[in-house]
């Protein structure tokens, strides 16, 4: 089973709607392929995930040691980029979905073995997911653990036209994040996150040369980027008053637009606000 919607007990979390672009550059009209845990969007234009979608279950996580092989998903045939774009260079395949946030339940291998599809392999930078990625990343198993917490995650790159052409692909400039879970008094609560990569280009060999950053932004910052609504009640009529958009449970809601340079720098677990 993929992604599962009603994952969050008392919440129904929506996979993203897709708009514009994203739905106009979408494999299949948009169609979710789906794997053991989590789900993808491809984006036949780029050949890379529009998003993927994820459900981690921390009172079931399972240690799960890391055998899995990359390989294509038959499904999306051309429309997926293989290991001709990571061979020999800086650039890795980086997990969209982390292999171990899915090694969960009964189904734990499985699910660490599926992430090694090529559809939930995007270029970024060897050092990219070293520092404040990984760190954010740490974070969200953290805290599903700590807490046996069900969590929504959706993760992709931003696409731009002025992306870097390298071999056959473009190089994506950022990625983000979404994650949705509960906090302990039982309300939703929705945090977004983004990381540049462009800086990467101008060095793609010293991590001295590299200028990381990973924000904390509003999930409307990602809906603009992307051309994506994250929505947790789909079958609503959705408007822009609706109060069915996700972003209503974001504490950075204040935050709308993407030229705003106030957004939270993330060094550490503590800098996340939730």
């Amino acid at each position: 089973m993929g992604y599962n919607e009603k994952f969050i007990e008392a919440f129904k979390i929506h996979l993203p709607r897709l708009k514009d672009n994203a739905l106009q550059d979408s494999l299949s009209k948009g169609k979710a392929f789906d794997y053991t845990h989590f789900s993808i969007v491809m984006n036949r234009v780029r050949k890379l995930a529009i998003y993927t979608a994820h459900n981690i279950d921390g009172d079931n996580l399972v240690s799960v040691p890391r055998t899995g092989k990359w390989r294509h998903d038959e499904r999306v045939g051309e429309y997926q980029t293989g290991n001709e774009a990571y061979s020999r260079n800086p650039w890795d395949r980086g997990h969209l979905v982390r292999r171990t946030a899915v090694a969960w339940g009964e189904d734990a291998h499985k699910a660490s073995s599926d992430t090694f599809h090529y559809t939930n392999a995007a270029p970024q930078h060897e050092n990219f997911n070293q520092d404040e990625w990984l760190e954010l990343e740490n974070w969200v198993l953290d805290k599903a653990k700590q807490s046996q917490r069900r969590m929504c995650v959706f993760t992709g790159p931003i696409f731009s036209d002025r992306d870097q052409e390298y071999r056959a692909i473009q190089i994506p400039s950022a990625f983000w994040k979404v994650i949705v879970l509960t906090k302990p008094s039982g309300e939703l609560s929705t945090v977004a996150f983004l990381m540049k990569q462009d800086e990467l280009w101008q060095d793609k060999k010293g991590k001295d040369f590299l200028d990381l950053t990973l924000y904390q932004v509003a999930v409307g910052v990602i809906e603009e980027l992307t051309d994506l609504d994250f929505i947790f009640d789909q079958d609503a009529e959705i408007t822009a008053q609706s109060e069915n958009y996700l972003r209503q449970f974001d504490p950075l809601a204040a935050f709308v637009k993407s030229e705003d340079k106030s957004w939270p720098v993330i060094k550490t677990a503590n800098d996340i606000v939730v």
